[in-house]
C-alpha cells in the first residue's frame, strides 16, 4: 500500500478519473463517498468491539494472547485501511468545476486526516512491537502494555465545511 499512500499524500497534478460537469454529479459525487466513508467506519467500529477481536489479545495479564488471531485481526484493519485508501482515491481521481475545487480539497482533507490516524497506528504499533522485543529480553513473568488506540479524525471543521458546501448546490 505504500505507492498507493504516497500518491494520495503528493496528488496528481492532473484528475485521472471521470469529470463530474454539473452540480447535481458533484453532489450526487460527495454524498456517495461520504456515505462510504460512513459505512467503512461503522464496520470498523463494530469490528472493533466484537468479543471474537478482543479476545485474540487474551485476558490481562494470562499470557493468554493468540498470535494467529492477532496476525487475522491486523488483515481485517488493514482491510478497512486500504477501503479508505480507495475512497480517497476516487475522491483524488476525478474533477470539477473550479467552483467546487474548495469543496473537493475539503473532501481530500477529510481523507488525508482519517488516513493518517491510521498511519499513526501503524507507527505506534511498530515501535510498540519494538519495545515489546526488547522488554522480552530481560522479562521475567508476565508483561503489561497499555492498548495502542486507532483514533480516526477527519477533522469535525472539514466535515461541518463539506456538508455546508453540498447544502447550498441543492
Amino acid at each position: 500500500m505504500a505507492p498507493r499512500l504516497l500518491g494520495q499524500k503528493l496528488r496528481p497534478a492532473a484528475p485521472t478519473g471521470r469529470r463530474l460537469h454539473t452540480d447535481r454529479k458533484v453532489g450526487l459525487f460527495v454524498r456517495k463517498r461520504l456515505t462510504d466513508v460512513t459505512n467503512v467506519l461503522k464496520e470498523l467500529k463494530a469490528f472493533d468491539l466484537t468479543p471474537s477481536y478482543m479476545g485474540v489479545f487474551g485476558d490481562r495479564g494470562e499470557g493468554t494472547a493468540d498470535a494467529d488471531g492477532i496476525v487475522h485481526v491486523a488483515h481485517g484493519l488493514m482491510d478497512y485501511h486500504d477501503r479508505l485508501l480507495a475512497i480517497a482515491e476516487q475522491d483524488r481521481s476525478v474533477s470539477v468545476p473550479g467552483r467546487y475545487a474548495g469543496l473537493l480539497s475539503d473532501c481530500l482533507g477529510f481523507m488525508d486526516g482519517l488516513l493518517e490516524g491510521f498511519d499513526t497506528f501503524i507507527d505506534d504499533y511498530v515501535e510498540r512491537v519494538t519495545k515489546i522485543r526488547e522488554i522480552a529480553a530481560f522479562a521475567r513473568g508476565n508483561v503489561e502494555f497499555d492498548p495502542v488506540p486507532l483514533y480516526l479524525d477527519g477533522g469535525s471543521q472539514l466535515i461541518a465545511a463539506i456538508w455546508h458546501q453540498l447544502r447550498a448546490i441543492e
